[in-house]
């Protein structure tokens, strides 16, 4: 009997190691390290495409926001307030329509924030923040199909299926307890599906909250205000994918954003001189995921190889001088292998130009003509 209390116990106290081991286990992190600021050239290690967007008196382009690729098509959407609106152009950049209008009528939006493409489904959606609303079109005619309402105000949001929406809110989705989560996600009649994300922080003066989400392989990552980790969005539930780091540079500690923030005070102002990380946003290749992140009123783009987990970051200066993208302003979407980043017409006729082929482009633009769009990938041997 003794020995047989003995082996119970051994059976017990195996069992509880093991559970404590996949315990701690699943609270382990990878970690991708953007690293530090460097300098080191990268023309030679440059593939590049440059399209120049077609101009017209109608398609004056302000703030490319995002950019996405369907079939021989690209989609460009102006952010901007001035502009606000979704336009396609050719893989050549020649102008083809623009979709949907702006205005307070049954089948026109008030004010965009995003869109996404359903390609199987054949789908294009518009996201109307000022009318809380989506509207859906036809991705080959451009037709319009419906109107969805959306129930509650939000910052960010993605389809997790051609019914299944989630949505972020830097003030949470509050329960009847008064618990807030950031993200919620909705069904195909926008009812409440779950709440995930419970929210440590919540202000509406966090920097950059519109690219809290992003897509990769047909997944939706997500990460929250100030702090390092990013997670999967699976099947209702976040899963832990990885966390990130900026090198020398830290994120504020939470301490110091709810004493910034205390009584919905506007801190974005203290956050911009901290010297802290105060925002990120993130975007992936198959082989590369990037970075934009913002420390010091400075923008630095970091890059990270999955392949040989090696990484490098460049101060938006450091990085013109490093590619010799003259123009360069921005990164605003990815095409297969390629990152697609944006160059202005006015600065790029004002300076010297590397390239040969973008020279030839410039020959035909004005200071007045629409961005070109840059198509990159970095091949480091």
């Amino acid at each position: 009997m003794k020995n047989m209390r003995k082996l119970y116990y051994l059976v017990m106290i195996s069992l509880a190691s093991i559970l404590i081991a996949c315990e701690n286990r699943s609270e382990e992190w990878d970690v991708v390290d953007f690293g530090n600021d460097c300098t080191v050239g990268l023309q030679e290690h440059l593939e590049c495409r440059f399209i120049p967007l077609e101009t017209k008196d109608s398609v004056l382009l302000k703030d490319l926001y995002r950019v996405c690729w369907v079939d021989d098509r690209i989609f460009v959407f102006d952010r901007s307030d001035e502009i606000n609106a979704l336009f396609v152009f050719s893989d050549q950049g020649n102008f083809i329509t623009r979709v949907g209008l702006r205005g307070q009528g049954p089948e026109e939006y008030l004010y965009l924030t995003h869109f996404f493409v359903d390609e199987k489904e054949r789908i294009l959606t518009l996201v109307d923040f000022g009318g809380t609303a989506l509207l859906r079109y036809d991705l080959d005619t451009y037709q319009y199909i419906s109107t969805q309402d959306v129930a509650d105000y939000f910052v960010d949001c993605a389809p997790l299926d051609k019914e299944n929406w989630i949505w972020y809110y830097p003030l949470g989705f509050a329960t009847p307890q008064r618990e807030n989560f950031y993200l919620k996600a909705t069904d195909r009649k926008g009812e409440q599906d779950a709440l995930l994300g419970p929210a440590y922080f919540t202000s509406g003066h966090t920097i950059n909250g519109s690219k809290t989400l992003h897509a990769f392989a047909g997944d939706w990552y997500a990460h929250f205000p100030f702090t390092p980790e990013v997670w999967k969005v699976k099947d209702g539930m976040l899963e832990p994918a990885y966390k990130v780091r900026f090198g020398d540079k830290s994120m504020p500690p939470i301490e110091y954003v709810k004493e910034k923030g205390r009584g919905g005070r506007d801190f974005s102002g203290d956050l911009f001189r901290s010297g802290y990380v105060n925002s990120f946003g993130l975007l992936e290749t198959e082989q590369i995921l990037h970075a934009t992140y913002m420390c010091d009123k400075v923008t630095y783009f970091g890059f990270y190889d999955k392949d040989r987990k090696e990484a490098f970051s460049y101060a938006f200066p450091n990085f013109i001088r490093a590619t010799g993208l003259t123009g360069f302003y921005g990164i605003c979407g990815v095409y297969k292998d390629y990152f697609i980043g944006k160059i202005s017409s006015t600065v790029l006729l004002r300076n010297q130009i590397h390239y040969e082929d973008l020279r030839r482009i410039a020959e035909n633009r004005t200071q007045d003509d629409n961005p070109i769009l840059c198509l990159f990938k970095i091949e480091r041997s």
